[in-house]
């Protein structure tokens, strides 16, 4: 990993040498660059540039891994995700009851769909089987967190 960054490093500064003018440019596209591989969990996994664990065939970022869990165990909780995926209307409901956590399993249930968890997304239209295949997806992530084995350090 260090050796692969050095050699970005002096390509970086090769270009940088080649073309003044065009540097503060190049520093901007740079900087915009780390700041992506920052907020991507794969590439921060890859560069091993922090700890992450191997869950359902991908490396997920340790940081990424805990707000995963913070959605699951609002989906999970009283089985709320299962109510919030029979629900019609959350709007109704916000305005007659405010954020409930039924509301927060609502917006947990986007948050998981976009998250690295694997789970069967044709489902959805069957929400028991739909609610199922998340909570398990959440269980076999939550297991993985707390196995060694499954953490890869820097």
């Amino acid at each position: 990993m260090k050796q692969r960054l050095q050699e970005v490093l002096r390509i970086v500064k090769l270009i940088f040498e080649d073309y003044p003018r065009s540097s503060f440019f190049l520093l901007f596209v740079l900087m915009m660059l780390l700041g992506l591989v920052n907020y991507s969990s794969l590439w921060y996994c890859r560069l091993g540039m922090g700890n992450c664990i191997v869950s359902q065939g991908t490396q997920i970022h340790s940081k990424k891994v805990i707000e995963i869990l913070d959605r699951c165990r609002e989906f999970i909780d009283k089985d709320a995700g299962l109510k919030a995926l029979l629900m019609d209307d959350i709007a109704e409901h916000i305005q007659r009851y405010g954020h409930t956590p039924l509301v927060r399993a609502w917006f947990a249930i986007e948050d998981l769909e976009r998250s690295p968890l694997q789970f069967d997304k044709k489902l959805h239209a069957d929400p028991t089987k739909y609610y199922l295949e998340i909570k398990h997806s959440c269980q076999r992530l939550k297991r993985d967190f707390y196995d060694v084995d499954k953490w890869t350090t820097k």
